[in-house]
């Protein structure tokens, strides 16, 4: 009796170091990516910080963005980008995984709460952070979206092993540089394409989707327009993506 009750505890035991074992995944400390370099989905959310967003659009924005986070995968990786008014000059902010929020785990070989911390203040606080920050920020002289649309797809969608990649973009989509402005144009993407601006603004997005939270303008009705939300799907789907999804934000 006393021995059949040893072996059960034995063989419990065991169960649980091997599974222990097997949920067991080595993070970097600083962006709680995994070292071993797999990544469940590919996200690259750019930040459109040369327009004022009003209050109710700060709102609406931070949810979304939450919203965004609290639904990702398991080892997502997120690469942030905010985008200035300074063309040429991008680089992304920072990258950060989604470690889990451990609910699934069980009490027995992890510790919940310490998973949980980590997840709302190391990989959701980290990027609401950044959402913070920009609504204070001041409007820019220029908005060079189709530059930093092709340096995500360079910088973080080329290379990338995820079988799923996609770029999530916070903007009012409104394009304005020296070169092309969709103050100026008459957003027929077939007259750009064709141009050298056009042409070399051609990103890199074979099997790429595109997100996009449409800031919408007030003053600006008569531009953000159907035909303006189809020069941006054509333009993804000249290099080769797709946009699959675009709300509007009031």
């Amino acid at each position: 009796m006393i021995l059949g009750v040893v072996l059960v505890l034995f063989v419990s035991i065991v169960a649980a170091l091997v599974e222990v074992k097997s949920n067991h995944v080595t993070r970097n400390g600083d962006n709680l990516c995994r070292e071993d370099g797999f990544v469940s989905r590919e996200t690259a959310l750019v930040f459109d910080a040369t327009d004022k967003f009003s209050d109710t659009q700060a709102m609406v924005l931070k949810k979304r963005v939450i919203g965004l986070l609290e639904s990702a995968k398991n080892d997502e990786r997120f690469t942030v980008y905010v985008l200035n008014d300074q063309v040429g000059v991008y680089a992304p902010k920072f990258t950060v995984c989604n470690p889990g929020d451990g609910l699934d785990r069980s009490e027995f070989t992890a510790n919940k709460r310490r998973l949980y911390n980590d997840w709302k203040i190391n990989f959701v606080g980290k990027v609401t952070q950044v959402v913070d920050e920009i609504i204070t920020l001041s409007a820019g002289a220029t908005s060079p979206i189709m530059e930093m649309i092709k340096f995500a797809s360079i910088e973080t969608m080329m290379d990338s092993r995820a079988k799923e990649r996609r770029i999530v973009i916070v903007s009012d989509m409104l394009h304005h540089t020296e070169r092309y402005s969709h103050y100026r144009s008459d957003h027929s993407f077939d007259l750009l394409a064709d141009t050298p601006y056009g042409q070399e603004m051609r990103p890199y997005l074979k099997g790429v989707t595109l997100d996009v939270l449409y800031i919408s303008r007030a003053s600006q009705g008569k531009l953000q327009n159907r035909r303006h939300v189809e020069f941006w799907q054509n333009y993804i789907a000249n290099g080769g993506g797709q946009v699959v999804n675009v709300e509007k934000i009031n």
